[in-house]
């Protein structure tokens, strides 16, 4: 045991003498989650949840009101103003800041949101004529395309 601490201080010594760094202790591979990693995980989990109500209510009231011709274009709309007002709200406003501030900017994103809404309401119509499992399949589906372009682009991370 004296060797060892004998030589340990001649080591210690020498890494003094000749400036070389001190080797830092091995730091934890894993950092504990923070109080914003929680966040985002419970609001992740709440969205999870709130999708499969949504689509549970859907199927519910498509069968419940197969007459009503306006509502799966009512529950799309209804989607839509949730995601404007939602981050606004959560955000207090702030998320203003990031919106576009010209028409010409603001184009690529009214395409965008035309495109999303026909799908929504299109998938929402298409339960008159086919059931919930197979409209399900088929939104589900709608990744695969994109995630053949990502590989085919060289955008997907290998």
């Amino acid at each position: 045991m004296a060797v060892d601490n004998a030589l340990e201080d001649e080591v210690v010594a020498f890494i003094d003498a000749t400036g070389i760094e001190k080797p830092k202790p091995k730091e934890s591979a894993v950092d504990p989650p923070s109080n914003n990693q929680y966040a985002v995980f419970s609001y992740m989990a709440l969205f999870f949840l709130s999708m499969v109500g949504h689509e549970l209510v859907l199927e519910a009231s498509s069968l419940e009101f197969p007459d009503f011709e306006s509502l799966p274009y009512a529950v799309t709309l209804f989607q839509f103003g949730f995601c404007m007002l939602a981050p606004l709200i959560i955000s207090r406003g702030k998320a203003l800041e990031a919106f576009p501030k010209s028409p010409r900017q603001t184009l690529p994103y009214v395409a965008l949101s035309i495109l999303v809404f026909g799908a929504t309401a299109f998938a929402s119509v298409s339960l008159k004529w086919v059931s919930y499992p197979t409209k399900v399949v088929f939104t589900s589906a709608k990744l695969i395309p994109t995630m053949m372009v990502s590989v085919f682009l060289g955008n997907s991370k290998q």
